[in-house]
């Protein structure tokens, strides 16, 4: 019976104990300094009013043939994503769901930068015949430009 409590006990193979990742860290547990690449609620847009306060007093934006990035400042000291991928852009739900994930999985990593900012991206017409490559690299150079030209305004 000890062998199966030390096993729940036990961190991931190749994750270490400190970091977040692990599940070590859980409420009044101290704090290691690390941030948190989560996704939870509170940093989505989960309403059409947010959505249409984004499209219709959007400050700052990015486009390319890929992705366009509307933002707005949001008073709050979180970025929130929202996520408007139409099948206008690509026909299948696969296709659709692909290109959400990574704009998901690259906000998590780019939030903290992004702080203050309600963020919506549409999907362009280059997005689905794009390598997941393009696209985060992309991604990566959309956020950049939201930073400088957020700050600015």
């Amino acid at each position: 019976m000890a062998a199966v409590n030390a096993a729940v006990t036990r961190p991931e193979p190749g994750i270490p104990a400190d970091n977040p990742a692990s599940g070590a860290s859980r409420p009044g547990a101290p704090d290691t300094g690390h941030r948190r690449y989560r996704f939870p609620r509170r940093a989505r847009l989960l309403n059409g009013r947010d959505f249409q306060n984004v499209f219709r007093r959007n400050t700052c934006k990015s486009t390319d043939r890929k992705l366009a990035v509307l933002a707005r400042p949001n008073g709050l000291p979180h970025a929130r994503l929202g996520l408007a991928i139409s099948k206008r852009v690509d026909k299948t739900a696969v296709g659709r769901n692909r290109i959400k994930r990574l704009v998901r999985a690259s906000f998590r990593l780019n939030q903290h930068a992004l702080a203050g900012l309600d963020i919506v991206v549409l999907g362009r017409d280059g997005a689905p015949g794009s390598t997941n490559a393009q696209l985060h690299s992309s991604l990566q150079a959309h956020w950049q430009r939201l930073i400088k030209r957020c700050e600015r305004s």
